[in-house]
């Protein structure tokens, strides 16, 4: 019995899960001059003001990145950028701790209803993983551009087939039966996307979050950033 005993704590001191979520947080050396955004440093901030806290944190995306997108040919570079801020602004927004593909495109069908917008028919993929080929199907538009855009472009330096980009003037338009897999089974729809206007759609949403942080800074939007700042830079906003 008392073997026993001890077996099951082993096992449950091996099972149980963890009692805290506990991570590491460097805070910024004091002698390093790191830019809040382009007009000052963090060092120089005031902390205990909270619209300019909040002001200073949409400049680093307003100036920074959305002022320096040039459209035509530099779209590519702006795709890149629209992909890291949807990262970076669903990691503002959600509820979870780390980074998810189903957070990510939670976020976008949040966004704009387009997103949401059922393929004709699914889009059958397969990726290399952990030794076999894994597969899976692309159901709607946010799941095209994440597999389609923002995986494919930051791994493979462009779009999947069943993706495209163009200045259409909407944000996304479908087109249904364009083309073959390579071993002529499936066939698949295309979804272009227009990164100027997925820039408007993302300039909105900062300004709207930002907007939405001044007027509530005891809510639980506010509390939610506090903490995902506290996270990225390890200061803690009162």
């Amino acid at each position: 019995m008392k073997l026993r005993r001890i077996l099951a704590r082993l096992f449950n001191r091996r099972h149980s899960a963890p009692t805290s979520t506990a991570r590491i947080v460097y805070a910024l050396p004091d002698n390093y001059k790191k830019f809040y955004n382009q007009d000052e440093f963090f060092r120089n901030v005031d902390w205990n003001n909270w619209n300019s806290v909040v002001d200073g944190f949409e400049r680093r995306f307003e100036k920074w990145y959305f002022d320096h997108m040039a459209g035509g040919h530099a779209s590519y570079v702006d795709l890149c950028a629209l992909c890291a801020l949807v990262e970076v602004f669903s990691h503002y927004s959600s509820e979870k701790e780390w980074h998810d593909p189903k957070h990510y495109k939670e976020f976008l069908r949040r966004l704009d209803p387009v997103f949401r917008t059922h393929l004709p028919a699914p889009v059958e993929i397969t990726r290399w993983e952990a030794g076999r080929w894994k597969h899976g199907k692309l159901k709607d538009y946010a799941d095209v551009f994440y597999a389609g855009v923002r995986c494919s472009l930051h791994h493979h330096g462009d779009l999947a087939s069943f993706a495209g980009m163009s200045g259409t003037g909407q944000l996304a338009v479908g087109r249904a039966n364009a083309g073959r897999s390579l071993c002529g089974t499936y066939g698949y729809s295309l979804v272009v996307f227009d990164p100027g206007q997925l820039k408007i759609r993302l300039r909105e949403w900062l300004r709207g979050y930002c907007k939405g942080l001044k007027q509530e800074p005891g809510g639980s939007v506010a509390r939610r950033f506090r903490d995902r700042f506290e996270m990225d830079f390890g200061i803690r906003i009162p």
